[in-house]
């Protein structure tokens, strides 16, 4: 699949890039953790919210991926994500990982705005860039969980749809992501 191929080179670019201040053992264990959130199936298991709606699973699908796990994501972080994106005109799946107990106002957010919503119930301890998450029995940082659910919503969807995977906090879009490029200019 052409999508996982892509895929796994970008988280490699990724773990590469911040990880500039790592010793050499500690990249290559970035890199192994990567490789391995790619290919292993989700750690817990991964199911919708009632309330969402279904994913578009037509070949000409487009989907935004985002993970909103940290806890200290605020109502106005919603706001700017969804409420920007959709008023964009942007009229394909916008997929999002929340954790639980959202607050009433959020859950208002993602249902006017269509969002498909994965509530991902992890046992989390510490702060900031140090939150560390029980995964598959053991303990992972909660910034390389989201690679798991990203790879679990994507094969929900055809070969030839075009899935953007995005930041949460602090992202605001200014036009439609898939609308300034012709598709066939995003891949080899």
């Amino acid at each position: 699949m052409y999508f996982g191929y892509f895929f796994t080179t970008l988280l490699l670019i990724i773990a590469t890039n911040f990880s500039d201040g790592f010793t050499i053992d500690k990249r290559k264990q970035l890199e192994s953790m990567v490789r391995l959130a790619t290919s292993a199936p989700a750690p817990i298991p991964l199911k919708a919210e009632s309330y969402s709606p279904a994913h578009n699973t037509s070949a000409a699908a487009q989907a935004v991926f985002a993970s909103a796990l940290n806890p200290t994501y605020i109502g106005l972080d919603f706001n700017h994500f969804l409420g920007t994106l959709r008023g964009t005109g942007f009229k394909g799946d916008i997929v999002v990982a929340v954790m639980p107990g959202i607050n009433d106002n959020i859950l208002k957010q993602l249902k006017d705005n269509k969002v498909i919503v994965y509530t991902v119930p992890l046992d989390c301890r510490g702060k900031g860039h140090n939150i560390l998450c029980k995964a598959r029995g053991e303990e992972e940082a909660l910034s390389l969980i989201r690679f798991y659910l990203y790879r679990a919503w994507a094969i929900k969807y055809a070969e030839s749809a075009s899935i953007l995977v995005s930041d949460f906090r602090d992202v605001f879009f200014q036009s439609n992501p898939f609308k300034f490029k012709k598709m066939e200019d995003w891949g080899p």
